[in-house]
């Protein structure tokens, strides 16, 4: 998490504009894109929020993209250039993806590297609310929210990323065709840097 939070953090300040204190990280509150539904599986939603939760998904750029432009948080200013960077990051040959498993379990996956980390779903009397889950990685809490088919990762306020990333459930097939492809990646440079 902290390697993700902080390639994004140097990746936001060499293009972001100034942010104006608002005593948030403005992510929490944006919730634009978080309900458009995606193609592929879908939760039922006569399910437990658990099992809702369960599965792989995939920070969808295009949608994250999106929603920045449609509705930034507040003092947010961003350079087109780092639009193109964040499909880069999590575009969908990239081994970016996070796994949730039952049992309040989570693995992070960042270019075929797996680190693990816990969530607890935070209850809501409400019928038709958003899931909202607290999540930990490496002492570094964060939220995740789940609206329809969509699930917002909302970093730490203290991590300096200004945004939510918006995830797509993917399934298991293309969770290790990712990881394949980060797998051939590592060879390659591997065999790249021994030829030098």
């Amino acid at each position: 998490m902290k390697k993700l939070l902080s390639l994004l953090s140097c990746l936001l300040l060499i293009g972001c504009g100034e942010k104006k204190e608002t005593g948030d990280n403005g992510a929490a509150d944006n919730d634009a894109g978080a309900s458009e539904s995606t193609s592929g599986e879908s939760a039922d939603a006569s399910a437990s929020p658990e099992s809702q939760l369960i599965g792989y998904w995939a920070p969808n750029a295009e949608k994250t993209i999106k929603s920045l432009k449609t509705d930034p948080p507040e003092g947010f200013s961003i350079e087109e250039r780092i639009f193109s960077e964040l499909k880069e990051l999590f575009g969908e040959d990239t081994a970016n993806f996070i796994r949730l498993e039952e049992g309040g379990v989570f693995r992070m996956y960042q270019d075929g590297e797996e680190e693990t980390g816990t969530y607890s779903l935070v209850i809501d009397d409400k019928k038709d609310a958003a899931i909202r889950i607290n999540a930990e990685m490496d002492s570094e809490k964060f939220s995740l929210i789940l609206t329809g088919d969509t699930l917002k990762i909302i970093p730490p306020p203290d991590s300096g990323l200004e945004f939510a990333l918006l995830a797509n459930r993917i399934n298991e097939a293309d969770a290790k065709r990712r990881l394949a492809l980060a797998a051939d990646a590592e060879e390659v440079e591997t065999r790249e840097e021994a030829e030098e």
